[in-house]
Order: C-alpha cells, then structure tokens, then sequence
C-alpha cells in the first residue's frame, strides 16, 4: 500500500508526458502510486496513460488511470482526490502538472520536512524553466524553517507569490476531506491555498527547488486574456471574505491592484459589484484609505492620463 499518492492531471501534453512520468519513476522516496487523469484529451494523451500503466507492473510502482469528459484542470485534481480517498490507503497527496518535472528528491525531502516536523503540508521552492529546459528563473527570496503561526503564514503568503501553487507542496490527506479545488475557474490554486494554509496544524517550507516548472506560450496561463484576469481578480475577493470571517490577515494591496484590473481592462459588471462590497466594507480602516491615498490613486491618475492621451 502506497504512502504518497501523486495525481497527475493530463489534457493535451503528448510531447510532455514522458519526461514528466519518467522524474516520477526517478523517485528516490518509493513509496508511491501515480494516478494520470486524462481529461478527455483531445490528443494520444490517453493512450500514452494507458501504456504506462500497463507497463508500470516492471517498474515496480503502481499507476492508475482515470478517463473522463474534459473538465478543466480543477475537476482532474478533483477525480484524483476522489478517487485517492475512495480507493487507496495512503496518508498523503502531491500534485504534478504533467507538462512539468520533479526533482529525484522531491517527494523524500517534503515528507522528510512534513515527518520531522510534524507538520500537514510540506513545501519547496520551485525552478522556472523554458521549453529547452534553461532555468530561466529570476532571483528571489524564499521562507525555510516551520511557520505554526496562521497570521504570520497569511503575511507570508502575501508577499511571496511562490507559495501559492497546488504542485509544490505535499499534503497530509486530512486536508482535502472537505476541500475540492474550484472548477470552471482559472487561478484555480488562489481559489483554494488560503483554505489549504488555514486548515494546516503546521506548515514547513523548503528552499530547494525540487519542482521544474515549464513556461509555455500554449500552456493554461501562457496566454492573459479576460477570463484569466477576471477569475485572479474573484479569488482575491473570496480571498477576502475568507480571512476577515477566520480573523486573519487580508491583502489589502492586491486588492488595490486588483481594483486597477477592474478599471482598466476587464469591465465586469458582476465582479465591479462584488468588489465594491469588498471595499465599502474595508472603507472605515483608515490604513486602507491611506494605502488608497497614497498609492492607489496616483497609479490610477497615470493609467487615465495614459489610456487619454
């Protein structure tokens, strides 16, 4: 019985899947099982699953395969998780885009880290990599040690970016009993990290980068476009509601920024509305309306005189 369950969402990656399956074969920590859920792909996808499971019996790890109608990458996660809950007996959960690659010791040192520090939810910094595989990630900072304290872990998570996707982290299975990622969303781990982060006794951070994320014009966020920016702008706003219900942090600044969204490009008229009770609901803080004053304000002056002139 495996420990780790890793689920591998695939929609249209033919000329990634392999590479992506074989760093999950290069495991150094064994004990795991795949499961490759094909969202009805349009391509060999499928059938490139199907043949790794059929071989998996010689490599000694259990692979499991789901087929179902395209339901975007959050209902893929969701089969996994599903399917993990109902059908095996492992303790945790990892999460792989299958365009991407893992480090061989990706899943040894999260649950070392997770083990050692009797923590729910272990996680690595990441490595941005183009299509030739080039690191083409630019410097930055990145958390390292135990952070028990959900204020500071909400403070954390709005300054460094790196903590917010679902494939870099492993997760006690405890997590997901009553979570399900958001479907027809895009920013689908924005709609569910703070949730993720919330309900974790503990949380460790490890600063290697043990995930190669690959940036793609075709991938799902390769290309901005309205949908994209409309739902980044809808998961701050539950974002939002979330923390100020639990007593925590609320990110304020992202709020401004995502207010020059609004203005400047998306004209929603339902998310226009959802915002404004977000902010006339802040209105009386008067660090708010100084952040407004003294930041907001000027930038929104610039994009006028910009969009104008």
């Amino acid at each position: 019985m495996a420990n780790v369950t890793v689920i591998i969402p695939v929609y249209k990656v033919e000329d990634y899947l392999e590479k992506c399956y074989n760093s999950l074969l290069n495991q150094r920590y064994g004990d795991i099982e795949i499961v490759l859920v094909d969202d009805g792909s349009p391509d060999s996808s499928g059938a490139i699953c199907d043949e790794f499971a059929s071989a998996a019996e010689s490599e000694g790890i259990p692979v499991y395969v789901i087929h179902h109608t395209n339901r975007g990458l959050s209902g893929a996660r969701n089969s996994g998780i599903d399917w993990a809950m109902a059908c095996s007996g492992s303790e945790w959960l990892c999460f792989v885009d299958s365009d991407d690659t893992v480090a061989d010791a990706f899943i040894e040192k999260l649950y070392d880290a997770a083990c050692t520090n009797d923590a729910d939810l272990a996680v690595c910094d990441f490595m941005e990599v183009d299509t030739e595989g080039k690191d083409i990630h630019e410097a930055h900072e990145f958390p390292c040690g135990v952070n028990p304290d959900n204020k500071q872990l909400f403070e954390l998570m709005y300054e460094n970016w790196r903590i917010h996707p679902a494939w870099n982290k492993l997760y006690h299975k405890h997590l997901f009993t009553d979570l399900r990622f958001d479907e027809g969303k895009l920013h689908e781990d924005e709609f569910i990290i703070h949730k993720v982060l919330y309900f974790s006794r503990k949380v460790v951070f490890v600063s290697d980068m043990l995930y190669l994320y690959l940036i793609r014009s075709s991938g799902i966020m390769g290309t901005e476009n309205k949908r994209t920016r409309a739902d980044g702008v809808l998961a701050s706003i539950e974002r939002y509601w979330f923390c100020k219900e639990h007593d925590l942090p609320q990110d304020f600044r992202s709020l401004g920024i995502d207010y020059m969204t609004l203005v400047g490009y998306l004209n929603d008229k339902e998310i226009t509305m959802k915002y404004k009770e977000v902010f006339f609901d802040y209105k009386p803080n008067q660090t708010v309306m100084r952040h407004i004053r003294f930041n907001l304000l000027p930038i929104y002056n610039w994009y006028r005189k910009r969009r104008l002139g």
